[in-house]
């Protein structure tokens, strides 16, 4: 199931480096729609129309007026998302947890994926009019500003994932996908781990191209909102470039080759079945428990009685 899970256990670590790489505008989108299913999730959401500003000003640097219009859109956003959306992600989550039960495949996991993929779409679309209406208020000392904070994460990452030493790159990657496992599952045995690095030795992923691809997409991001600031788009033309950037992170329009981005999420599929079939039943239970706890975290987040509370948690004083 970590295909379909993992951006969950990865909040606090990827989140700060955009989830993989993701340009402003979509991992802006992706951070307000997944903060939810992550663990302690119950305080967390109350405080997401907060971190997501903070995290958004960190790279735009927002003049007074537009740190108000800001806030004011995450609030509303966050309100509707409580009541449409939470219960949604739960259901989505039990039957998640039920095919968890017993043994999967490949293909059922990238169907899942895909699955979640889609539905988060009804919250990057609410979010499509706000973003595109600031997007056009930017100057270009912003954009300036998001491309250098870009690129300086750019290149931490290029030190933890690109080492020169071939072995130790293997060795890093393993690692990481260990943590990503063991994040949901518990602590694997030897003989996972030896499945984990044997299947990503055969992986068909190439970290320069991605890099490469992942510059090209930045390119393609600042392109569009200097074109969205600087030529009074109208808003449905303005929010299809966006959409269009956005899709660029979802695996629906990948930059390079789509059967290479195929093939990348069919093995990353086939590992993760193979991992998960491999689970002890204490494993299967780690599993089982961390899903039903989400679960309840989101079904206890949309109920009426938690709207106050999460409201009156936003924006506190930045310390």
């Amino acid at each position: 199931m970590i295909t379909t899970l993992r951006v969950c256990s990865d909040m606090g670590r990827r989140y700060s480096g955009l989830w993989r790489g993701r340009g402003i505008i979509g991992a802006a989108l992706v951070v307000l729609v997944l903060l939810p299913g992550c663990s302690a999730l119950r305080l967390g959401y109350g405080q997401l129309p907060t971190l997501a500003y903070w995290w958004l000003d960190g790279y735009v640097g927002f003049d007074a007026a537009q740190g108000r219009r800001v806030r004011d859109e995450l609030r509303r956003w966050t309100d509707w998302h409580r009541s449409t959306q939470l219960q949604v992600y739960a259901a989505h989550l039990a039957r998640v947890r039920a095919q968890a039960a017993g043994p999967v495949t490949g293909p059922q996991l990238c169907r899942l994926s895909e699955a979640t993929r889609d539905l988060l779409d009804p919250a990057v679309e609410r979010m499509l009019p706000a973003a595109a209406a600031i997007a056009a208020t930017l100057g270009p000392a912003q954009i300036d500003s998001i491309d250098a904070r870009y690129r300086r994460r750019t290149d931490e990452m290029r030190e933890d994932m690109l080492q020169r030493d071939p072995l130790e790159r293997r060795k890093a990657a393993a690692q990481r996908a260990v943590e990503r496992f063991e994040s949901f599952y518990g602590r694997l045995a030897d003989e996972q781990r030896r499945l984990v690095e044997d299947g990503l030795g055969a992986s068909p992923f190439d970290a320069p191209a991605w890099f490469a691809q992942r510059e090209q997409r930045h390119r393609e991001m600042l392109e569009t909102m200097r074109a969205i600031a600087r030529e009074a788009l109208p808003a449905e033309q303005a929010q299809e470039r966006l959409r269009r950037v956005v899709r660029r992170y979802d695996g629906r329009s990948p930059v390079g080759p789509p059967e290479q981005a195929a093939a990348i999420a069919a093995h990353n599929c086939e590992l993760a079945a193979r991992v998960h079939n491999s689970a002890s039943p204490a494993q299967r239970r780690h599993l089982a428990d961390k899903l039903a706890s989400w679960e309840a975290d989101l079904r206890a987040l949309a109920t009426p009685a938690a709207a106050d509370a999460l409201r009156d948690a936003a924006f506190p004083s930045r310390p």
